[in-house]
Formats: C-alpha cells, sequence, structure tokens
C-alpha cells in the first residue's frame, strides 16, 4: 500500500443543510493517513498527487429514496452509483479507479436527481453520524518504457 486517507465529517455539524442535485458531500476533518499522497480541500473534494490505481469507499447514512455517486475529475463515475428507494439508512459506495497524478475525487448527489439527499443526524440514536470518503492507492502508475 502506498498511501492512504480517510476524511469525515459528523451529522449534526457537517452537511447539515441538504445536498443538491450535482453537489457534493463534504469530509471536512482529517481522519487516520500516512500524510503525503492525498489531501483535501477542507470541505468535499480530494486530491491525489500521484498516478496510481486507488480503492475508494465512501458512505453516509441518508433519508428517503437517494443515491451517491462518485465524481473524478469533475466527471461522474456512472459505474459508482448506489442507492436507495426509500426509508433511512446507510449508503456504501465502493470503487477501484485508475487515476492519473492530480486526481480529485468527490461524492455527489447525481446531478440527474430529481430531489436534494438529506444525510440523516442522528440516525439511529442520540450521537452524530459519519460520513467517510476512504482512499487507499494500491498501485503506482508503471512510467513510461523509454524506446
Amino acid at each position: 500500500m502506498a498511501s492512504y486517507a480517510d476524511y469525515y465529517g459528523l451529522v449534526p455539524g457537517s452537511n447539515d443543510d441538504p445536498v443538491a442535485a450535482g453537489d457534493a458531500i463534504d469530509f471536512p476533518v482529517e481522519g487516520a493517513n500516512d500524510g503525503g499522497n492525498i489531501t483535501s480541500n477542507g470541505s468535499d473534494t480530494l486530491t491525489v498527487a500521484d498516478a496510481g490505481t486507488y480503492l475508494v469507499l465512501f458512505e453516509a447514512a441518508v433519508t428517503g429514496s437517494s443515491q451517491l455517486v462518485l465524481a473524478v475529475n469533475g466527471s461522474e463515475v456512472a459505474s459508482t452509483t448506489v442507492g436507495r428507494t426509500s426509508g433511512t439508512g446507510q449508503i456504501i459506495g465502493m470503487s477501484i479507479q485508475e487515476l492519473p497524478a492530480g486526481s480529485t475525487l468527490q461524492v455527489r448527489n447525481p446531478a440527474s436527481a430529481n430531489s436534494s439527499v438529506t444525510v440523516t443526524p442522528t440516525a439511529g440514536g442520540e450521537d452524530p453520524v459519519s460520513v467517510h470518503l476512504i482512499v487507499i492507492q494500491l498501485a503506482t502508475a508503471e512510467p513510461p518504457v523509454a524506446e
């Protein structure tokens, strides 16, 4: 494993307002990380400095019918769309992505959504619940072979 980072938020406290279609969930708190390749803008975007293969995991407790999708460099990756039809509970997404150096990552309410996503505060009890975006570098990109 070359690099890793866990960014999170606690609700209530972050993501208190509904997340509109096309907008990203906030992960404002730096959790465990190796201090290197994966950094945050302090709210909703992570950047990977080095090209490579990455495992991307995200989760959020939501209320009602909702979907979330991973956006890479501003474009939603359709194969990462996950959702639920009703009720209150977690949406969990996972994907392996080949990323060029300097790539940005966000977890969004899809731009095509008909409604906002409500991140559920204190789901299942009295304590705030977390949302997480975890990125683990599995391999570095191979440098081009000189001819």
